[in-house]
Protein backbone atom coordinates (compact mmCIF):
# COMPACT_ATOMS: atom_id res chain seq x y z
CA UNK A 1 0.00 0.00 0.00
CA UNK A 2 3.06 2.42 1.13
CA UNK A 3 4.48 2.25 -2.88
CA UNK A 4 0.89 2.77 -4.19
CA UNK A 5 0.77 5.96 -2.17
CA UNK A 6 4.57 6.89 -3.52
CA UNK A 7 3.34 6.00 -6.79
CA UNK A 8 0.53 8.14 -6.92
CA UNK A 9 0.56 10.46 -3.81
CA UNK A 10 -2.10 12.83 -5.06
CA UNK A 11 -5.22 10.44 -4.94
CA UNK A 12 -7.52 10.42 -2.18
CA UNK A 13 -7.59 6.65 -2.24
CA UNK A 14 -4.16 5.31 -1.73
CA UNK A 15 -3.76 8.38 0.96
CA UNK A 16 -6.93 7.75 3.06
CA UNK A 17 -6.30 3.50 2.99
CA UNK A 18 -2.70 3.60 3.56
CA UNK A 19 -3.64 5.70 6.78
CA UNK A 20 -6.57 3.38 7.57
CA UNK A 21 -4.60 0.45 7.41
CA UNK A 22 -1.93 2.44 9.88
CA UNK A 23 -4.56 2.96 12.37
CA UNK A 24 -6.32 -0.35 12.10
CA UNK A 25 -2.92 -2.24 13.27
CA UNK A 26 -3.09 0.92 16.14
CA UNK A 27 0.17 2.99 14.26
CA UNK A 28 -1.45 6.09 14.93
CA UNK A 29 1.87 8.33 14.38
CA UNK A 30 2.02 6.96 11.26
CA UNK A 31 -1.27 6.82 10.07
CA UNK A 32 -1.43 10.99 10.37
CA UNK A 33 0.31 11.92 7.10
CA UNK A 34 -1.43 10.04 5.37
CA UNK A 35 -4.82 11.00 6.40
CA UNK A 36 -3.61 14.53 6.37
CA UNK A 37 -3.12 14.21 2.99
CA UNK A 38 -6.41 12.21 2.33
CA UNK A 39 -7.90 15.15 3.59
CA UNK A 40 -6.57 17.97 1.53
CA UNK A 41 -7.36 15.28 -1.17
CA UNK A 42 -10.77 14.48 -0.82
CA UNK A 43 -13.02 15.73 -3.42
CA UNK A 44 -16.71 15.62 -1.76
CA UNK A 45 -18.07 15.94 1.53
CA UNK A 46 -18.30 12.02 1.98
CA UNK A 47 -14.40 11.88 1.45
CA UNK A 48 -13.85 14.60 3.76
CA UNK A 49 -16.05 13.05 6.55
CA UNK A 50 -14.13 9.55 6.19
CA UNK A 51 -10.43 11.27 6.14
CA UNK A 52 -11.81 13.54 9.21
CA UNK A 53 -13.44 10.82 11.49
CA UNK A 54 -10.58 8.74 10.98
CA UNK A 55 -7.81 11.10 11.22
CA UNK A 56 -9.78 12.53 14.57
CA UNK A 57 -9.68 9.19 15.76
CA UNK A 58 -5.86 9.08 15.26
CA UNK A 59 -5.11 12.88 17.26
CA UNK A 60 -6.93 11.13 20.01
CA UNK A 61 -4.97 8.01 20.16
CA UNK A 62 -1.85 10.32 20.27
CA UNK A 63 -3.16 12.57 22.54
CA UNK A 64 -3.55 15.27 20.46
CA UNK A 65 -7.11 16.18 21.82
CA UNK A 66 -7.45 19.76 20.48
CA UNK A 67 -7.07 19.09 16.80
CA UNK A 68 -8.80 15.44 17.49
CA UNK A 69 -11.96 17.75 18.89
CA UNK A 70 -11.04 20.30 15.31
CA UNK A 71 -11.30 17.52 13.20
CA UNK A 72 -14.67 15.96 14.44
CA UNK A 73 -16.34 19.31 14.65
CA UNK A 74 -15.79 20.01 11.10
CA UNK A 75 -16.67 16.14 10.01
CA UNK A 76 -19.92 16.78 12.48
CA UNK A 77 -20.70 20.06 10.13
CA UNK A 78 -20.47 18.05 6.85
CA UNK A 79 -23.66 17.06 5.10
CA UNK A 80 -23.45 13.59 3.93
CA UNK A 81 -25.61 10.63 4.34
CA UNK A 82 -25.07 7.21 4.95
CA UNK A 83 -22.53 7.87 7.57
CA UNK A 84 -25.00 8.01 10.77
CA UNK A 85 -23.33 5.21 12.99
CA UNK A 86 -19.89 7.17 12.28
CA UNK A 87 -21.45 10.44 13.20
CA UNK A 88 -22.86 9.18 16.22
CA UNK A 89 -19.53 7.77 17.15
CA UNK A 90 -17.67 11.06 16.15
CA UNK A 91 -20.37 12.51 18.43
CA UNK A 92 -19.28 9.97 21.23
CA UNK A 93 -15.87 10.87 20.58
CA UNK A 94 -16.12 14.32 21.26
CA UNK A 95 -18.37 14.56 24.24
CA UNK A 96 -16.38 11.78 25.82
CA UNK A 97 -13.27 14.24 25.17
CA UNK A 98 -15.02 17.23 26.88
CA UNK A 99 -16.90 15.69 29.50
CA UNK A 100 -15.18 13.16 30.48
CA UNK A 101 -16.31 9.62 30.75
CA UNK A 102 -19.90 8.72 32.32
CA UNK A 103 -19.88 6.93 35.14
CA UNK A 104 -20.37 2.97 34.51
CA UNK A 105 -23.76 1.43 35.54
CA UNK A 106 -22.31 0.26 38.89
CA UNK A 107 -20.64 3.78 39.58
CA UNK A 108 -21.90 4.99 43.47
CA UNK A 109 -20.16 8.42 44.44
CA UNK A 110 -18.79 8.91 47.21
CA UNK A 111 -19.86 11.78 49.74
Amino acid sequence: MKSAVEGAPNQYDTNYWLGAAYSGAKNYKDALPSLSAAVTRATTDLQKFDALTQRAIAYNATNDKPKARTDLNEALLLNVSGRETQRVDALKLLLTDLAGSPPGATYTPKP
